[in-house]
């Protein structure tokens, strides 16, 4: 396979978890939420180039207190993002080196990605196809109106619940962020950004562990489902 870059969006605050600092330093089994996915991502050979986005002026303490304790046999570049997410990402890649032709975003935020899933992305890429990882939602979906009205309910089985890693050809998401950003479009995403320019997204099955940390209640969840994996303590190195 052509060799791929990643870039792991780590910039959210953690307000809504009630913690002052990052949400990718706050700590899952004794090791901060960034760390979980690095790892995963270590395995694979076709990944050339990693670099995580945080907020600008954090750059030391990410590489403190995550990658120099990690102990990563790879370079993990550590670079300052934008004003939004989308800025971030394209800072991101401009930050990986022109042997990628493929690019794999990931966000920070979801620490229980797998081997297994981010192989499935990249089999997929390997097809030549941009590809996000996503589930059939389980709970009724309802489009909310006035106030605290329902205005009507969505037909589920026409949605799909998206989750990263997300993969792309490389000229395909760098056109499709010099678009959005000239046209001043706004995605969640990069999919939703590369649909935008009207190129085609494929879908694979993704994996119900694989949740967001976004509300307290997400953490001791989470750790649950690290536990139930094997994981016990903390794997950082001293």
């Amino acid at each position: 396979m052509t060799e791929v870059g990643l870039v792991i969006v780590a910039a959210g605050r953690g307000e809504r978890l009630g913690f002052p600092e990052e949400k990718a330093l706050v700590a899952l089994l004794g090791s901060p939420i960034l760390a979980w996915s690095l790892r995963v991502f270590e395995e694979f050979h076709q990944i050339v180039d990693r670099v995580v986005v945080v907020p600008p002026g954090r750059e030391g303490v990410f590489r403190e207190r995550v990658v120099d304790r990690l102990g990563s046999r790879h370079n993990i570049d550590i670079v300052a993002g934008g004003e939004s997410r989308q800025d971030s990402v394209e800072l991101g890649i401009q930050a990986l080196s022109a042997e990628p032709h493929w690019v794999m975003v990931h966000d920070a935020a979801r620490p229980l990605v797998t081997t297994k899933l981010v192989q499935s992305v990249l089999d997929t890429l390997d097809s030549g196809e941009c590809v996000v990882p996503a589930m059939a939602p389980r709970d009724s979906l309802a489009r909310r109106g006035y106030d605290q009205w329902i205005k009507s309910y969505e037909n589920r089985d026409e949605l799909l619940a998206v989750q990263t890693p997300q993969g792309f050809h490389r000229p395909v998401l760098e056109y499709a962020q010099k678009h959005a950003r000239e046209h001043g479009h706004i995605a969640t995403d990069e999919a939703s950004l590369v649909l935008g320019v009207n190129h085609p997204v494929s879908w694979i099955e993704g994996e119900a562990d694989n949740l967001k940390i976004t509300f307290p209640g997400d953490l001791p969840l989470a750790e649950a489902v690290l536990r139930s994996r094997g994981y016990s303590g903390p794997r950082m190195e001293p």
